[in-house]
Protein backbone atom coordinates (compact mmCIF):
# COMPACT_ATOMS: atom_id res chain seq x y z
CA UNK A 1 0.00 0.00 0.00
CA UNK A 2 1.63 3.35 -0.92
CA UNK A 3 0.49 5.72 1.44
CA UNK A 4 0.29 9.48 1.56
CA UNK A 5 0.84 11.97 4.08
CA UNK A 6 -1.79 14.76 4.46
CA UNK A 7 -0.54 17.75 5.27
CA UNK A 8 -4.24 19.42 4.84
CA UNK A 9 -5.64 21.08 8.13
CA UNK A 10 -8.86 19.34 7.14
CA UNK A 11 -10.48 15.68 8.66
CA UNK A 12 -10.64 13.63 5.82
CA UNK A 13 -12.00 10.40 5.63
CA UNK A 14 -12.41 7.45 3.36
CA UNK A 15 -9.82 6.46 0.65
CA UNK A 16 -8.28 6.91 -2.80
CA UNK A 17 -6.79 4.84 -4.98
CA UNK A 18 -3.52 5.13 -7.05
CA UNK A 19 -4.31 2.65 -9.85
CA UNK A 20 -1.79 1.80 -12.29
CA UNK A 21 -2.50 1.68 -15.70
CA UNK A 22 -4.07 -0.37 -17.64
CA UNK A 23 -6.17 -1.10 -14.63
CA UNK A 24 -8.91 1.06 -14.68
CA UNK A 25 -9.82 3.38 -11.52
CA UNK A 26 -13.50 4.37 -10.70
CA UNK A 27 -14.40 7.47 -12.08
CA UNK A 28 -13.79 10.72 -10.07
CA UNK A 29 -17.03 12.44 -8.06
CA UNK A 30 -16.55 15.98 -6.38
CA UNK A 31 -14.32 15.93 -3.38
CA UNK A 32 -13.12 12.23 -4.12
CA UNK A 33 -10.23 13.29 -7.62
CA UNK A 34 -8.41 9.97 -9.21
CA UNK A 35 -4.65 9.28 -9.47
CA UNK A 36 -3.31 6.85 -12.60
CA UNK A 37 0.19 5.69 -12.90
CA UNK A 38 1.49 4.62 -15.93
CA UNK A 39 4.78 2.92 -16.33
CA UNK A 40 6.26 5.10 -19.34
CA UNK A 41 10.24 3.52 -20.19
CA UNK A 42 9.80 6.20 -23.21
CA UNK A 43 11.61 9.37 -24.34
CA UNK A 44 10.23 12.26 -22.71
CA UNK A 45 7.93 13.17 -26.21
CA UNK A 46 6.29 9.90 -26.74
CA UNK A 47 5.68 9.62 -23.26
CA UNK A 48 3.94 12.98 -23.26
CA UNK A 49 2.00 11.53 -25.87
CA UNK A 50 1.08 8.04 -24.24
CA UNK A 51 -0.51 10.06 -21.03
CA UNK A 52 -2.48 12.26 -23.03
CA UNK A 53 -3.86 9.23 -24.71
CA UNK A 54 -4.22 7.34 -21.53
CA UNK A 55 -6.50 10.53 -20.18
CA UNK A 56 -8.21 10.39 -23.06
CA UNK A 57 -9.53 6.42 -23.10
CA UNK A 58 -10.33 6.40 -19.22
CA UNK A 59 -12.36 9.58 -19.74
CA UNK A 60 -14.45 8.12 -22.77
CA UNK A 61 -14.70 5.07 -20.71
CA UNK A 62 -16.41 7.00 -17.64
CA UNK A 63 -18.44 9.27 -19.96
CA UNK A 64 -19.03 5.65 -22.33
CA UNK A 65 -18.20 7.56 -25.67
CA UNK A 66 -15.55 9.25 -27.44
CA UNK A 67 -13.94 11.95 -26.88
CA UNK A 68 -13.50 13.99 -29.79
CA UNK A 69 -10.76 15.89 -30.84
CA UNK A 70 -12.23 19.47 -30.47
CA UNK A 71 -12.70 18.60 -26.59
CA UNK A 72 -9.10 18.87 -25.83
CA UNK A 73 -6.88 21.71 -26.09
CA UNK A 74 -2.64 22.07 -25.02
CA UNK A 75 -2.20 24.98 -22.95
CA UNK A 76 1.12 26.64 -22.08
CA UNK A 77 0.15 24.57 -18.63
CA UNK A 78 -0.53 21.36 -20.33
CA UNK A 79 -3.85 19.52 -22.06
CA UNK A 80 -7.43 21.17 -21.17
CA UNK A 81 -10.46 18.61 -21.79
CA UNK A 82 -13.82 20.42 -22.20
CA UNK A 83 -15.54 17.08 -22.35
CA UNK A 84 -18.20 16.64 -19.22
CA UNK A 85 -19.27 13.57 -17.17
CA UNK A 86 -22.75 13.83 -16.22
CA UNK A 87 -22.38 17.58 -16.84
CA UNK A 88 -19.38 18.10 -14.71
CA UNK A 89 -16.09 19.84 -15.79
CA UNK A 90 -13.16 17.30 -15.39
CA UNK A 91 -9.99 18.64 -14.60
CA UNK A 92 -6.69 17.18 -15.32
CA UNK A 93 -2.88 17.51 -14.45
CA UNK A 94 0.31 15.43 -15.73
CA UNK A 95 3.96 14.89 -14.16
CA UNK A 96 6.58 12.73 -15.42
CA UNK A 97 9.98 10.91 -13.98
CA UNK A 98 12.18 8.50 -15.70
CA UNK A 99 9.90 5.87 -15.80
CA UNK A 100 6.56 6.77 -14.65
CA UNK A 101 3.70 9.22 -15.70
CA UNK A 102 1.32 10.42 -13.34
CA UNK A 103 -2.19 11.57 -14.06
CA UNK A 104 -4.58 13.08 -11.63
CA UNK A 105 -8.60 13.63 -12.48
CA UNK A 106 -10.56 15.97 -10.73
CA UNK A 107 -14.26 16.93 -10.84
CA UNK A 108 -15.43 20.52 -10.57
CA UNK A 109 -12.47 21.60 -8.89
CA UNK A 110 -8.72 22.49 -10.28
CA UNK A 111 -6.29 20.23 -9.56
CA UNK A 112 -2.17 19.57 -10.01
CA UNK A 113 0.32 17.23 -9.27
CA UNK A 114 4.00 16.79 -9.38
CA UNK A 115 6.69 14.04 -9.17
CA UNK A 116 10.30 14.12 -8.37
CA UNK A 117 12.90 11.75 -7.75
CA UNK A 118 15.26 12.50 -4.40
CA UNK A 119 18.44 12.66 -5.39
CA UNK A 120 21.00 14.75 -4.32
CA UNK A 121 22.33 17.58 -6.67
CA UNK A 122 25.20 20.33 -6.46
CA UNK A 123 22.76 23.32 -7.21
CA UNK A 124 20.60 22.08 -4.32
CA UNK A 125 21.08 25.10 -1.66
CA UNK A 126 20.98 27.64 -4.38
CA UNK A 127 17.68 26.27 -5.97
CA UNK A 128 16.07 26.06 -2.58
CA UNK A 129 17.11 29.87 -1.73
CA UNK A 130 16.05 30.80 -5.06
CA UNK A 131 12.80 29.79 -5.02
CA UNK A 132 11.60 29.16 -1.83
CA UNK A 133 10.73 31.72 0.64
CA UNK A 134 13.80 31.99 3.36
CA UNK A 135 11.67 30.47 6.16
CA UNK A 136 11.13 27.18 3.85
CA UNK A 137 14.91 27.54 2.50
CA UNK A 138 16.04 27.33 6.14
CA UNK A 139 13.44 24.31 6.75
CA UNK A 140 14.54 22.47 3.67
CA UNK A 141 18.55 22.77 4.43
CA UNK A 142 18.32 22.50 8.15
CA UNK A 143 16.40 18.99 7.84
CA UNK A 144 17.81 15.91 8.52
CA UNK A 145 17.32 14.97 5.22
CA UNK A 146 18.05 17.93 3.01
CA UNK A 147 17.37 16.17 -0.19
CA UNK A 148 13.85 14.44 0.57
CA UNK A 149 12.48 17.78 2.10
CA UNK A 150 13.93 19.37 -0.94
CA UNK A 151 12.00 17.05 -3.11
CA UNK A 152 8.59 17.57 -0.69
CA UNK A 153 8.94 21.28 -1.01
CA UNK A 154 9.43 21.53 -4.78
CA UNK A 155 6.59 19.21 -5.82
CA UNK A 156 4.64 20.87 -3.62
CA UNK A 157 5.65 24.38 -5.17
CA UNK A 158 5.11 22.77 -8.95
CA UNK A 159 2.14 21.24 -8.09
CA UNK A 160 0.55 24.22 -6.71
CA UNK A 161 1.55 26.39 -10.19
CA UNK A 162 -0.01 23.95 -11.76
CA UNK A 163 -3.39 23.73 -9.90
CA UNK A 164 -3.33 27.61 -10.23
CA UNK A 165 -1.85 27.93 -14.40
CA UNK A 166 0.90 29.81 -13.13
CA UNK A 167 4.27 29.16 -14.36
CA UNK A 168 7.60 28.38 -12.75
CA UNK A 169 8.95 31.88 -10.50
CA UNK A 170 11.39 32.37 -8.40
CA UNK A 171 10.84 33.44 -4.89
CA UNK A 172 8.67 35.65 -3.98
CA UNK A 173 5.49 33.11 -3.22
CA UNK A 174 2.26 34.82 -2.83
CA UNK A 175 1.04 35.08 0.65
CA UNK A 176 -1.96 32.56 0.01
CA UNK A 177 0.30 30.19 -2.30
CA UNK A 178 -1.14 26.92 0.00
CA UNK A 179 -3.97 28.51 1.60
CA UNK A 180 -7.09 26.13 1.36
CA UNK A 181 -5.98 23.96 -0.51
CA UNK A 182 -5.38 20.19 0.29
CA UNK A 183 -1.40 19.08 -0.84
CA UNK A 184 -0.68 15.02 -0.21
CA UNK A 185 2.78 13.39 -0.63
CA UNK A 186 3.60 10.07 -1.71
CA UNK A 187 7.18 8.16 -1.55
CA UNK A 188 7.20 5.85 -4.24
CA UNK A 189 10.71 4.14 -5.14
CA UNK A 190 12.42 6.86 -4.18
CA UNK A 191 10.21 9.65 -5.89
CA UNK A 192 8.06 12.51 -3.93
CA UNK A 193 4.92 12.71 -5.57
CA UNK A 194 2.43 15.48 -4.37
CA UNK A 195 -0.87 15.63 -5.55
CA UNK A 196 -2.74 19.55 -4.54
CA UNK A 197 -6.61 20.50 -4.51
CA UNK A 198 -8.28 23.73 -3.91
CA UNK A 199 -10.72 22.19 -2.02
CA UNK A 200 -10.69 18.95 1.22
CA UNK A 201 -10.44 16.24 -0.40
CA UNK A 202 -12.07 13.23 1.47
CA UNK A 203 -9.15 10.90 2.43
CA UNK A 204 -6.81 10.26 4.53
CA UNK A 205 -4.90 7.96 2.29
CA UNK A 206 -4.20 6.60 -0.64
CA UNK A 207 -4.22 2.80 -1.54
CA UNK A 208 -2.46 1.69 -4.50
CA UNK A 209 -3.63 -1.10 -7.34
CA UNK A 210 -0.50 -2.77 -8.65
CA UNK A 211 0.55 -3.98 -11.26
CA UNK A 212 0.01 -7.61 -12.20
CA UNK A 213 2.93 -9.55 -12.26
Amino acid sequence: MDRFTSFARRKMSENLDVVDWPNRPARPTLGKPVLVRVYLALPRWIARQQLRLVARMLIAAWSDGIVPDSAWHETPQGPVCEALLDGQSVFLSFSYTENFGWIAFSIERAVGIDALHHQAFAELESVARLYFSPAKAKAVLDAENPVYAFAQAWTAREARLKLYGRNLAEFPDSPSDGLGLCEYSLDHCGTVVTLVTDYPLLSDSLTSNKRPA
